[in-house]
């Protein structure tokens, strides 16, 4: 029988960061811990796991329900994961006991823990129980802790490995009697670079709207599609008439996604609205006539702040642009093709977030090639490699894209 093991350390905890001892007593995950949980969990998006077995401390339960979002598994409690135990030196300042970690080497049941043999039992225990339940060629998560793994990795492969990081995690596998290590520790990031995937993005903007007509300010409010925009998507249909798409992506906004009902139309494929694709929310600015407040909105525009008056800063327009983009990468399989429905600002923002390329530069693009920089319906193409986004050329209108794409 063979079984392959995905073990993952929880999220940073308050221990962690103020660097006590916690062994078996519970530390919640920091928000920075949390959101690293999340990346990791997107990460591992595409590695199948059919189970899930998690240390009962709070810790690594909180940190196996984010990993486990979306995934029809089981995450069953197991003792037997639990992490190693210190006994009375849990939650000391590590700077302050180090003398009295060293005193007790490996073996900490004079200070009311635990020795080695002690761990080493419970832990072939529980791997007795987990093999006994699994199947042939099934992958099993583990979700545990940092000494737990330091004390594994001796006992089942003879040698202590890299120190697994809060949120890191790596691979083993179990075949006819013999324990293999196979490979990591990995960060998310490192994972991603590790493997060899390669996704397409259509990132396509929304038709003309009436608030488009009538020069009105148009974020998370906005207008339906006029008749010259509703014309503009079929133009778009057109011109991606011979791409295969393999998933689809909208923003909430009535206009995105009537722009994507069009574009799918006969293509038999469901698309998913994500709020992260919306428009930048610009506030009280919603809804105002545009030449009224351009000088206003043109300065907002170099920093992205609109937080003052009830929208969003471009920290946050920044994040759920980066995570959206990561996960829809990180879900996709190696050669998938991906369209999304979204909006013009927000997309002066993506090139900003994935490329590094500023909204002056689009704009002098656009001036050389006497184009707008973000037509209706509106084509812009660019790649994901390996672990990074990679530009390919500025949005084009449906007719250029037909004739040049």
């Amino acid at each position: 029988m063979e079984v392959r093991f995905l073990y993952v350390r929880h999220g940073e905890t308050l221990f962690n960061r103020t660097g006590r001892l916690q062994g078996n007593c519970d530390s919640p995950l920091t928000e920075e811990g949390i959101a690293a949980t999340v990346d990791t969990a997107s990460s591992l998006a595409c590695v199948p796991v059919s189970r899930c077995y998690v240390s009962p401390l709070e810790r690594t339960v909180d940190t196996a329900e984010i990993l486990c979002r979306g995934r029809n598994v089981r995450i069953m409690e197991h003792a037997g994961l639990l992490e190693f135990d210190f006994g009375d030196l849990d939650g000391n300042k590590l700077s302050e006991i180090q003398d009295v970690i060293k005193e007790q080497g490996m073996d900490f049941s004079a200070v009311n823990g635990e020795s080695c043999a002690h761990f080493n039992a419970r832990m072939h225990a529980f791997f007795a129980d987990v093999l006994q339940e699994a199947q042939d060629g099934e992958t099993v998560m583990l979700v545990g802790h940092g000494a737990w793994y330091r004390h594994m990795e001796m006992e089942l492969f003879g040698q202590r490995g890299a120190r697994l990081s809060n949120a890191c995690f790596f691979f083993f596998r179990y075949k006819d009697g013999t324990w293999v290590r196979e490979d990591g520790p990995y960060t998310a990031s490192q994972y991603r670079q590790s493997q060899q995937k390669t996704v397409t993005f259509y990132y396509v903007r929304h038709g003309l709207t009436l608030f488009n007509q009538h020069h009105r300010m148009q974020g998370w409010a906005g207008g339906p599609l006029s008749q010259e925009g509703i014309q503009q998507v079929y133009a778009a249909k057109e011109a991606l008439q011979d791409v295969h798409f393999d998933a689809a992506y909208t923003s909430t906004a009535f206009r995105a996604r009537e722009t994507m009902k069009i574009l799918l139309e006969e293509r038999g494929i469901t698309p998913k609205a994500d709020k992260r694709l919306r428009e930048v929310f610009f506030g009280k600015l919603e809804g105002e006539y545009y030449p009224a407040v351009m000088e206003e909105v043109e300065r907002r525009h170099i920093t992205e702040d609109w937080e003052d008056v009830g929208g969003e800063n471009r920290q946050q327009i920044h994040a759920r642009l980066g995570s959206f983009f990561q996960e829809a990468a990180d879900r996709a399989m190696d050669g998938d093709t991906i369209l999304c429905t979204a909006h013009g600002i927000l997309y002066m923002n993506v090139l900003e977030v994935l490329f590094g390329i500023s909204r002056q530069d689009a704009y002098q693009d656009a001036r050389e090639r006497n184009a707008n920089p973000m037509p209706g319906c509106g084509i812009f193409r660019f790649r994901y490699e390996n672990g990074k986004f990679i530009f390919e050329q500025y949005m084009r209108r449906p007719e250029e894209w037909r004739d040049n794409g």
